[in-house]
This record gives structure tokens, sequence and C-alpha cells, in this order.
């Protein structure tokens, strides 16, 4: 590390001093080792796009981290550029909102199983106002069957029902 910024001294709670000119092997251990491996194929021209999870104290963290080479006027490489981003709290909320979806489409295939498996007939509405039917939402199988449509053709001539 050749230059750093405040937020990477208080993310690492290290001192500048503590992390200049140090090496990721240096910081991290046997995790930063292959960072230094990344490094490496940074210096002979190639981009490395990573998103590497790691411990920094007892906080698990989820970084974005972006390499690319320095090069001079005349084409040589020089040095690496690095930016990296802390994404663990985007990260998190995008497994929560995975886990949120998976159960959601668990809980609308338990809905339309019971809902299409039914022995009643069933028709959803919204009401309005005044607590009256207004719109209608949804039918059943059973209830197209009893009546000899289709859903489709049914819930076009409840649409022309105003109660």
């Amino acid at each position: 590390y050749i230059k750093i910024n405040p937020a990477l001294e208080q993310l690492f709670a290290l001192p500048a001093e503590a992390i200049l000119n140090k090496t990721d092997e240096e910081l991290f251990g046997s995790t930063g080792k292959k960072f230094d491996e990344d490094d490496q194929l940074v210096l002979q021209g190639e981009m490395i796009d990573t998103k590497p999870t790691l411990t920094l104290g007892k906080t698990r963290r989820t970084f974005h981290t972006i390499k690319v080479p320095l090069k001079s006027p005349e084409g040589e490489i020089f040095s690496i550029f690095g930016i990296t981003r802390d994404i663990t709290k985007s990260t998190q909320l995008e497994m929560q909102q995975k886990i949120a979806l998976e159960a959601l489409k668990e809980n609308q295939e338990r809905y339309e199983l019971v809902f299409n498996n039914a022995l009643d007939g069933i028709i959803i509405c919204e009401l309005n106002e005044d607590g009256f039917p207004d719109k209608f939402i949804d039918v059943n199988n059973v209830i197209c069957r009893w009546l000899g449509y289709m859903k489709e053709e049914l819930l076009q001539l409840l649409s022309l029902i105003h109660i």
C-alpha cells in the first residue's frame, strides 16, 4: 500500500503508518496471499474484479475490489490502482431479499394449491369504502366449473357487474 485514505485506516482500525508499504499477505495473512497473487496478474496487464469476504477484528465484511494496471505514456505497467468498497450491508440486504422472495414464492404456491383445490367456489374481490364488492380480482377452478366459464371469461363477466 503506497497511499491510503482515512476510511481504510478506520476500517482496519490501524494508523496509516501501520498499513503503508505493507503487502496484503502482511496485513491479512494467508488470505492476503490470494490478493498478492491477483496483484501479480494485474502487473501482467489483467483487471481484477472480486468480492471477497474478510474478517477484520471480530467482524466479517464483504468488499467489492477492482484493481487495474497503471501504465506510463509509453504503455509500460508501473503500478496498480485499486479501489475497494465495503458492500457488507448491501450484500446482507440482497440475501434477506432473496430469502423473503423465496418465502413469498412458497406461500404463493401454497395459496394457489389451497385456492384451486378447495371444495367451494371462491371469488376474490376488492371492497369499496362502504364494504361492498368493487373489483373482482380472482376466481378459483370450482366456481368456473360450476358456472361453466373459463377463468378469464368469468372475470370479464364479473367486471361488468356493479353492485
